[in-house]
């Protein structure tokens, strides 16, 4: 039979809610049951884990994980395998990791457009930092992407230099490879993300840690000008967005280029171009979004998990929820609604995964990279469903 929320894992891990899906795996929130801790629990597809180089290839994801403990990237807890009961008896593979709160870069991208320059630097370098890391382990990552870049609620009684303290992180090492003499053969491009990918990666030619360098030098042009580049030609973000410094602008327009050889060689190389720029002046304001009408007071938290829109006409929408408060709900989604549409919604709520299906209408609407980003106001929740939206916010603005 499939594997669900409600299913125990191994017999420790008790599946709560899914998190988000890939053709390749299913990732859920999961309880461990002699601890109590929350987990994340990747699973590999049942009909992917039948082929034996595929079932080889996810394990790797564990060790390759085991060999890249770094604060910035997402940590590995566990792994194995269960035999499932289909058809035929399958064995199927799965990744235990920390589960993270917090919003994906590309969740932040699509509701506010760009990031304040000084955020968008530590960002930066705090991923040169995990991809050194990577690197050195002998391994390229080979997705960095705004969808494999987690960021953590912003906790305002939280020290940002302690050692536990939440910070951005790269996650999802489905397309990372050992390298050979720092070398690979790309497999193949993703379909998904191909503007990220470096042109080494798309023509399926040999790639080295530079094309991860490639890869994060495309997320922090969009992050300081609101789009990946675009074509041979490079327009420095310098002349896209004034408040990127010259310095700064210079690091990420090499890192760019479509010559291997013109770009930074390595993870420390373009985090020492980017440091070259005087930290940015106070103070710090955020990017207002684009679109307030119809957005409720309510506490708003992160909350990545999957819903489906059913309109009145057409087949179901498959979206992804960014965040969550009582009464709204922010969504990015491959299709476009209209302004003002009235739809039904099914998600899973915070903490407990009940699965609530309740009617929603459209309030705002932003064209994304990939779609469009949809605010949606939540109507006839019951109170308990509230409640838990509620004490969910309240977690993760430090409340009780």
């Amino acid at each position: 039979m499939p594997i669900r929320p409600g299913d125990t894992l191994d017999g420790r891990y008790q599946l709560r809610r899914e998190i988000t899906r890939s053709s390749r795996s299913l990732l859920f929130e999961a309880e461990h049951q002699t601890s109590g801790r929350l987990v994340a629990v990747k699973v590999q597809r049942p009909g992917r884990a039948r082929n034996p180089k595929e079932h080889t290839a996810f394990m790797a994801q564990a060790r390759m994980l085991a060999a890249c403990t770094q604060r910035h990237v997402v940590r590995l807890l566990d792994a194995g395998a269960i035999d499932l009961t289909l058809d035929e008896t399958v064995n199927v593979p799965y990744l235990v990791m920390e589960m993270l709160d917090g919003h994906t870069l590309e969740g932040i991208l699509g509701g506010r457009g760009t990031m304040p320059v000084d955020d968008a630097l530590d960002l930066g370098l705090s991923l040169c930092r995990a991809l050194a890391k990577i690197h050195r382990a002998a391994l390229v990552h080979g997705a960095v992407s705004p969808d494999h870049i987690m960021l953590p609620p912003k906790l305002q009684d939280e020290l940002p230099w302690a050692e536990d303290a939440p910070v951005a992180k790269l996650i999802d090492f489905s397309h990372a490879a050992r390298t050979e003499a720092g070398v690979r053969i790309a497999p193949g491009a993703r379909q998904e993300g191909m503007e990220y990918q470096s042109p080494e990666q798309l023509n399926e030619e040999s790639i080295t840690p530079v094309s991860d360098v490639y890869s994060l030098g495309v997320v922090l042009y969009e992050c300081l000008t609101g789009n990946p580049p675009v074509g041979r030609i490079i327009v420095s973000p310098h002349k896209l967005n004034q408040a990127v410094p010259k310095p700064v602008s210079a690091a990420i327009e090499a890192a760019v280029q479509r010559e291997v050889g013109e770009r930074p060689q390595s993870a420390q190389a373009f985090a020492e171009a980017l440091s070259k720029s005087p930290p940015a002046p106070p103070p710090r304001k955020l990017p207002k979004p684009r679109r307030q009408e119809g957005r409720r007071a309510a506490p708003r938290a992160a909350y990545v998990t999957p819903v489906q829109i059913r309109r009145d006409v057409g087949l179901p929408v498959d979206a992804r929820c960014q965040n969550i408060s009582v009464g709204g709900m922010m969504v990015v989604s491959g299709a476009k609604l209209a302004d003002q549409e009235r739809v039904v919604v099914a998600f899973a709520l915070p903490s407990s995964g009940q699965a609530v299906v309740a009617p929603a209408i459209v309030r705002w609407r932003k064209a994304a990279r990939n779609g469009v980003v949809v605010g949606l106001q939540l109507e006839k929740l019951s109170d308990k469903a509230n409640e838990a939206i509620d004490q969910h916010a309240k977690r993760q603005q430090g409340g009780h």
